[in-house]
């Protein structure tokens, strides 16, 4: 994972104005002494999930070295990577693919005299929940279903009215969501489904929810049939909906059944054909500005 540290000069005892940060992306070393005239403060770093180990930082981060009352040094981190811009980190792409992690407020890591070991462990935590979609088809036995003998697959999974991580705040790691709005699930797996549950999206980090509705469309044989406004529901809680928290993965399964075909000798389905008109050709508009 990258991601990106933050290193800030704090008085001891105080907390670092955000708003007046500036980030410097390279250290500036004096060519005939080697003095380290400019001090890098920000850093990439590529980050391993589950397991401590030690980063290198690119390029290196180094403490106040000020002769006389130097600071202490504090720092944050922020995954993925992004812009700093007035005390937030910008993200690149808002895509739902972001996992985004922070490591909460800003550590004291101490002073080049009496570094803090404590103070330089970094420990992230999922800001969104993480959405994986599966799904199977079970048809009805003997063929007696209106689907008889056709493939079954998802075509396009539409998650209602969420927001997707937008930036972070240095200030305290919490996140910055996007206007809430409908989010289409990436590369959709289109094969034809079968009894068994499988996997058919990447997974999605969202803003956490209690109540996640979908728009599925599937493809019968050939035919997209829409189901709309479908709430996702606890798969372990009866009747309760889904509530996806914050640094929580969640897998949720669509299970879709063929419907019977109804017998009887009044039994019609109903048919439906649509035509959608072409624009019309209006009159101009003009505005006059003195």
């Amino acid at each position: 994972m990258e991601g990106i540290v933050v290193m800030v000069d704090v008085t001891s005892g105080h907390e670092h104005d955000w708003g007046s940060f500036n980030p410097v992306y390279k250290n500036v070393i004096n060519e005939t002494t080697k003095a380290l005239e400019t001090r890098a403060n920000v850093a990439g770093a590529v980050f391993t999930a589950g397991k401590e180990t030690d980063i290198t930082l690119t390029p290196t981060l180094y403490y106040d070295n000020t002769e006389v009352s130097p600071k202490n040094s504090h720092i944050t981190a922020v995954v993925p990577s992004g812009t700093i811009e007035s005390s937030k980190v910008v993200f690149g792409k808002v895509d739902g693919l972001q996992d985004v992690m922070t490591i909460g407020t800003d550590q004291d890591a101490g002073t080049a005299a009496l570094p803090s070991q404590e103070g330089c462990k970094l420990t992230f935590s999922h800001k969104t929940t993480q959405l994986v979609f599966a799904a199977s088809y079970t048809s009805v036995a003997g063929g007696k279903g209106e689907w008889e003998g056709k493939n079954v697959s998802i075509k396009s999974i539409k998650i209602l009215g969420t927001q997707l991580p937008q930036s972070v705040n240095l200030t305290n790691g919490d996140v910055n969501w996007a206007t809430a709005s409908d989010f289409s699930v990436p590369n959709i797996t289109t094969t034809a489904l079968s009894t068994t549950a499988s996997t058919i999206s990447p997974a999605v980090m969202l803003a956490p929810s209690n109540d996640i509705k979908l728009n599925v469309t599937i493809n019968v044989g050939g035919t997209d049939r829409t189901f709309l406004n479908v709430p996702v529901m606890d798969s372990k809680n009866a009747g309760e909906k889904l509530n996806a928290q914050e640094g929580y993965a969640h897998t949720v399964t669509l299970n879709i059944t063929e419907p019977d075909k109804p017998t009887g000798e009044n039994v019609k389905a109903l048919e439906v054909k649509a035509t959608v008109n072409e624009w019309k050709q209006g009159n101009g508009g003009t505005v006059d500005l003195k």
